[in-house]
């Protein structure tokens, strides 16, 4: 374990909150996190806050917290749930490093009970144990879940069927809690190796090993009987080579499995020429040389590492296994490669056949929360390992909002999107007024891959009443964020298109006054004796210019040049 506390950890939820039932009448929130040092816990109900830093208890609620490490365990316990406990309740934990606060709803019934139907993933709180009933062998263990899992017994990597020699039971013992056995009748060397119970639910996946340490094949063994009829016998069974002198066996044996070895228990039958003499014995069977494989079993509890700000996730577990296991991850039961953000090792640590398995995530974000699992399998058999990892933060908004106009559908949509753990709540806003949807405004919220949601406001039949600056708001348990305006602005089309046609109107209208003018010159008055008096002292011959300047309704200027000639006399 290479986590150093002094590096420090800010508080970072390792599972989603857990409502369940304790106790009479009782219910209590459950929440697992990492933190180092150990997070100072607040507890809000509708923003009034009913736990304290540093209070633990009050007459209504109890919170607890259990630390192993920088793995802490907290609980909010409901002394006498009423319906005034109804509503959203604020998880706050916070240390010098960071802090984390989530939120849950707490629903009552009609008949003023809460309402406890949070689903919870299998797990085995317990180490399975093996007993024996009569010639009956019983492998035991304890189950966690909601709903009740389907549940797969192996030998091996057979699956075992109830028959006449195999049994399969369930009892319930509690709130969502469950024993199960597996009975095998007239147990038999055969019946040695590792048993697996496999419960899978919609919610994850777990494993309960077992080990029976029966030989596949019959040992050599040695009977002594000391002190029959002042007499030593000593005799040697070997199998079909049976000593003639031996004793004869009475009735079926019993056998007991212990750790490497089998103590059978039976009547013998002793005889000689003077008599006969019975007598109970315990025959202890040393097993041939054991196969010194270990199958794959997990020294410690699978744990979830945040460090550099929530930046680095590092999942990891102890294993103990011979010969070297093989390794592979997944996450939601797709294989775990790796890649430049996620690297994955195996180190053997000092203590014998013991690994270290990590998986170190850079760069974390919401496309990595899930459950995963570990899968350690050697030649002996494999376990698995089952991690829950849920990155929340606030809501990111991932494209700035842009308008599509639709012109065919007479249409506007204004669209963004959008990074966030679980489905955020939007609010899109028109200056200081909320968009309600009605039969012209509708809100889209449409999921394009995990953790990233495409948000869209669509406008039928837009008006100038739509008019204005629009934004809008993502909220999550985690917080909320708001875009920046973007400015609509709705023409009337009836009017625009008036406009237009008007205003074409007045173009032709115009031009055609343009063409009128250029084809009629004006008669110019007092030009003539002008020319007259000035004719007297020039030449007989002049070119006189002039320039008719007409203005068209486009304010266009149109130039034309009319030349006389004057000859001379005139």
């Amino acid at each position: 374990d290479d986590f150093q506390q002094r590096q420090g950890a800010k508080p970072t939820l390792t599972e989603k909150p857990l409502l369940k039932k304790v106790g009479t009448g009782q219910v209590q929130f459950e929440i697992r996190l990492v933190a180092d040092p150990e997070p100072q816990i607040e507890w809000y109900h509708q923003d009034n806050p009913i736990i304290k830093s540093g209070q633990f208890e009050s007459k209504q609620f109890r919170c607890q917290i259990l630390t192993d490490r920088h793995n802490h365990l907290v609980s909010l316990t409901f002394l006498k749930p009423q319906p005034s406990d109804a509503g959203q309740y604020r998880f706050v934990a916070r240390n010098h490093f960071g802090v984390v606060e989530t939120y849950f709803d707490l629903p009552f019934g009609s008949d003023g009970r809460p309402i406890v139907s949070m689903a919870v993933a299998p797990r085995f709180p317990k180490k399975p144990t093996i007993r024996q009933k009569g010639n009956v062998l019983i492998l035991e263990c304890v189950l966690e879940a909601n709903p009740y899992p389907e549940i797969t017994w192996y030998h091996g990597t057979k699956v075992i069927s109830d028959d006449s020699r195999h049994k399969t039971t369930r009892t319930e013992s509690g709130e969502n809690m469950y024993a199960l056995a597996l009975e095998i009748i007239n147990p038999t060397l055969e019946d040695g190796g590792t048993y697996r119970c496999n419960a899978i639910n919609d919610k994850g996946e777990s494993n309960a090993n077992i080990a029976l340490n029966f030989q596949s094949n019959y040992p050599f063994f040695r009977v002594r009987v000391d002190n029959i009829s002042n007499h030593s016998i000593h005799s040697s069974i070997a199998g079909d080579d049976e000593d003639k002198d031996g004793p004869t066996f009475i009735g079926k044996p019993r056998i007991i499995p212990k750790d490497s070895s089998i103590t059978m228990e039976c009547r013998c039958l002793v005889k000689n020429d003077a008599g006969e003499i019975t007598a109970n014995l315990a025959l202890n069977i040393e097993g041939a040389p054991e196969d010194d494989s270990i199958y794959p079993k997990f020294v410690d509890k699978p744990r979830i590492i945040s460090e550099k700000d929530g930046s680095l996730i590092i999942m990891e577990c102890r294993v103990k296994a011979r010969p070297k296991p093989d390794i592979t991850w997944f996450q939601d039961g797709v294989p775990v490669k790796q890649n430049a953000r996620i690297k994955q090792t195996m180190v053997k640590e000092k203590e014998d056949d013991t690994y270290l398995i990590r998986m170190e995530i850079n760069d974390a974000d919401m496309e990595d929360s899930g459950m995963y699992k570990c899968n350690v399998k050697n030649s002996a058999g494999q376990s698995v390992a089952n991690m829950s990892l849920s990155i929340e933060i606030i809501p990111v908004i991932s494209q700035r909002p842009r308008i599509i106009r639709r012109e065919q559908q007479q249409k506007i949509v204004i669209e963004c999107a959008v990074k966030s753990a679980n489905k955020p709540q939007i609010t899109w806003i028109r200056e200081s007024l909320t968009v309600r949807q009605d039969s012209r405004h509708q809100i889209i919220v449409r999921e394009e891959r995990k953790g990233e949601y495409v948000i869209a406001l669509e406008i039928d039949e837009p008006t100038e009443k739509d008019n204005g600056a629009y934004k809008m708001k993502a909220k999550n348990e985690k917080g909320e964020v708001v875009t920046e305006d973007i400015i609509v602005r709705v023409d009337d089309q009836k009017k625009k298109k008036d406009n237009e046609e008007e205003e074409e109107e007045r173009e032709k209208r115009a031009s055609k006054k343009a063409k009128k003018q250029v084809s009629e010159p004006r008669v110019i008055r007092g030009l003539r004796s002008e020319v007259s008096n000035h004719l007297t002292t020039q030449h007989s011959r002049f070119h006189i210019s002039i320039l008719i300047h007409t203005e068209s309704a486009s304010r266009r200027i149109i130039g034309n040049v009319l030349r006389i000639r004057i000859g001379g006399g005139c």
